[in-house]
């Protein structure tokens, strides 16, 4: 009964189509298991290669593949729709189009020049997408495949060199390598070949896929948590952004800033971080230290003058050519005169940015902000600024909620001298989903990435420390309000990942381009004959 069940399975490519879908949503974190991830592309490398002679071939290769992709991306981002129903439709229909494409041109390119360097342009092309998913009109990277083992931090100690590209190139090549021992046990030949074609793919299988989950464990038992201690207190308030947080004054959250640090400050302490838009008031940036509430806080030093404050504002600022430019923005308060600014430059498509608007805007007008509830698309900062101070050595980036998801802008924090990173986020606009859990887990890549310690301050969501092997040390769940006291590492020392985050990436596009060019100059010559 289950072999004909398997066999029918095998045999309908829409039954493949649904399994390569579940296999993806399965392995996603923050609970998933992510083996399946290894065998996720299977199913849709086997619909590929059964419609080899297909008339409609190109047709149906784009509409399975895109069926599998619309499976994975519906059951890890539903929770969109906490905030945008329209914005979460445009994301998970955008994401899966692109991911077809991507298979789609992977079937016309190995249809011409063979299964080796068909597969290779599958594994440039996949990347190409990733790191295109990170540019700044079309910012998604959430679903790149290295994200998945971000809950199993102990098979991805090696991120410190390759990054999640790194991760997203293991599986590409696992999947490769499965689905070609699973073509060798089909192949209907002598019983010895057959035999000798599984063990050579097996042994190539086993190899690629214990190799790196070998190197990492060394590494996770090995690694020695590096620099000096930052004595860090994390705020998360709790406040409902939908109810409650953006209806209070930014003097009366000030005022409750004075309360809450009255009874527990002491002059150990290094940092304060408190939430994304926690004075949500727009402040006007150039006078932004004349500000009421930013002099009240500033107060506090005078009694413990090491103390640097940390904390999300909504600024603004004229502007000629637009009226008024709007930040969503981190700031550093302590003794000095002079608060330290940096603005959010990796904004949420439709809600903070509208890619494309110079397109878009003129045909379909205002109507355009009312898809992701925007009214207006924020400005951004051109460099990752660096919060320093006067009375230690200590420099932390401050990364804005979801800027924390894109690896290669994180590691511009630390390549300019940031030696531990701290991230302020909402996280309260999605409820108690998925969204908030997949966040937290992205960070975790982060710290391992750039092997910096990090403290989080959740609105409300999940506020946590992680250290430098992207551990969670503490952590406050979604619904509480309360403090995160500990001490982090504040390390000096780039990895390589830091220094070159683009490797794979460059490596990949230079791929794609010479295959392609290849492609073609293939096509011309058959035309030609």
């Amino acid at each position: 009964m289950l072999v004909n069940i398997i066999k029918n399975i095998l045999n309908k490519n829409i039954y493949l189509s649904l399994l390569s879908g579940l296999l993806f949503s399965l392995s996603w974190a923050p609970n998933g298991l992510y083996i399946f991830v290894m065998l996720a592309f299977v199913p849709l490398f086997t619909i590929e290669s059964k419609l080899n002679n297909h008339k409609y071939k190109k047709i149906k290769v784009f509409l399975f593949s895109f069926l599998s992709f619309f499976i994975w991306n519906l059951f890890v981002l539903y929770w969109i729709v906490y905030s945008t129903f329209v914005g979460m439709l445009m994301t998970i229909f955008l994401s899966s189009l692109f991911m077809s494409l991507v298979f789609l041109m992977y079937s016309v390119v190995k249809s011409k020049l063979g299964y080796r360097l068909g597969t290779l342009f599958f594994i440039f092309l996949w990347i190409a997408l990733e790191l295109f998913m990170h540019t700044d009109n079309i910012p998604f990277p959430w679903l790149n495949l290295g994200n998945v083992f971000s809950n199993n931090i102990e098979l991805i100690q090696w991120y410190e060199y390759t990054g999640a590209f790194g991760g997203t190139l293991w599986i590409c090549i696992v999947n490769i390598l499965v689905f070609k021992l699973f073509v060798n046990i089909k192949i209907n030949e002598h019983m010895e070949k057959i035999a000798s074609k599984i063990i050579k793919s097996s042994l190539y299988l086993v190899a690629t896929l214990i190799t790196p989950m070998f190197i990492s464990k060394m590494i996770y038992l090995n690694y020695v948590h590096k620099g000096d201690n930052i004595d860090v207190l994390v705020h998360q308030s709790n406040l409902d952004p939908y109810k409650e947080k953006f209806k209070v004054d930014n003097e009366d959250q000030a005022k409750k800033i004075l309360e809450k640090l009255s009874t527990i400050l002491d002059k150990d302490l290094d940092y304060v971080v408190f939430p994304e838009t926690y004075l949500h008031r727009g402040i006007y940036l150039k006078k932004i230290d004349e500000d009421n509430s930013i002099r009240m806080i500033r107060g506090l030093t005078n009694y413990f003058p090491k103390l640097n404050i940390v904390l999300g504002v909504s600024l603004y600022e004229e502007s000629d050519l637009e009226g008024y430019k709007y930040y969503n923005s981190a700031i550093q308060i302590n003794k000095d005169d002079k608060t330290m600014v940096y603005h959010k430059s990796k904004l949420v498509p439709a809600v903070e940015k509208v890619p494309f608007a110079n397109i878009i805007k003129p045909i379909l007008g205002e109507l355009l902000f009312k898809f992701g509830g925007s009214n207006s698309s924020y400005s951004e900062d051109s460099t990752r600024v660096v919060f320093s101070n006067e009375v230690n050595d200590f420099k932390v980036g401050a990364i804005v909620c979801y800027e924390s998801t894109f690896g290669a802008h994180v590691s511009e924090y630390v390549s300019n001298g940031a030696n531990a990173l701290f991230i302020i986020t909402n996280d309260g606009w999605w409820s108690d989903s998925k969204g908030r859990e997949q966040h937290l887990e992205y960070a975790k890549l982060r710290a391992i990435e750039n092997r910096r310690s990090i403290a989080r301050a959740a609105n409300t969501g999940i506020s946590a420390v992680i250290n430098q092997k992207g551990e969670i040390q503490k952590e406050l769940e979604y619904e509480q309000e309360g403090w995160i006291r500990h001490k982090i590492r504040a390390n000096n020392s780039l990895t390589f990942y830091s220094r070159n985050p683009h490797i794979i990436s460059i490596i990949s596009i230079i791929g794609v381009i010479f295959i392609f060019l290849y492609y073609i100059k293939r096509v011309r010559k058959r035309r030609q004959e």
